[in-house]
């Protein structure tokens, strides 16, 4: 009879220690959640002209896009010791074509 009250005893101790343990966890996970929904009140309701501004800010941006200008003009090929096509200088073009070819660009 009195290994039996014993064994009650200890499972009474186990049985409160665990729901110790239920109760800690459950303020862990209130105290994060409540921590988070207090940074996105912060992000969302207070910091909200500042985001609204940089995302405006960072919506509309102008990037200037350089022409390619100069360089030798070849066949669509890109074979080595292909004709040179053209030489673009500027604006202005000029065009190389071999003695004796005929009026087509080569293929």
């Amino acid at each position: 009879m009195l290994a039996s009250q014993s064994s009650l005893h200890a499972s009474d101790r186990e049985l409160s220690r665990f729901h110790f343990r239920v109760v800690l966890a459950a303020v862990a996970v209130l105290l994060a959640l409540s921590l988070l929904g207090a940074r996105f009140y912060y992000l969302q309701v207070v910091q909200h002209d500042y985001y609204s501004t940089r995302a405006e800010d960072n919506r509309i941006s102008v990037v200037p896009i350089v022409p390619n200008r100069g360089g030798h003009r070849r066949s669509r090929r890109h074979r080595p010791g292909t004709q040179l096509l053209g030489l673009h200088a500027g604006n202005h073009a000029v065009e190389c074509r071999g003695s004796g070819s005929d009026d087509r660009w080569p293929e």
